[in-house]
């Protein structure tokens, strides 16, 4: 039988990275496609900034301070 893959719930958010964005990701396993089944069609990250576009350049202020 033939079984389209579906995605399973999003995970939380991560906490808030280096990068200063956070992710949520989900996964095509809910069920897995089997048999010849469809893959999950979308994305399985989802990425947002977490600072409210407040991050600093950390290599940009090393360099003002190398000297």
């Amino acid at each position: 039988m033939t079984t389209d893959g579906r995605w399973s719930t999003w995970s939380s958010w991560s906490i808030c990275g280096p990068d200063c964005k956070y992710h949520k990701r989900r996964t095509c396993t809910n069920p897995p496609p089997t048999n010849g089944g469809r893959p999950c069609q979308g994305k399985d990250i989802m990425t947002t900034n977490c600072t409210g576009g407040l991050c600093r350049d950390v290599e940009t202020d090393n360099e003002k301070y190398k000297n």
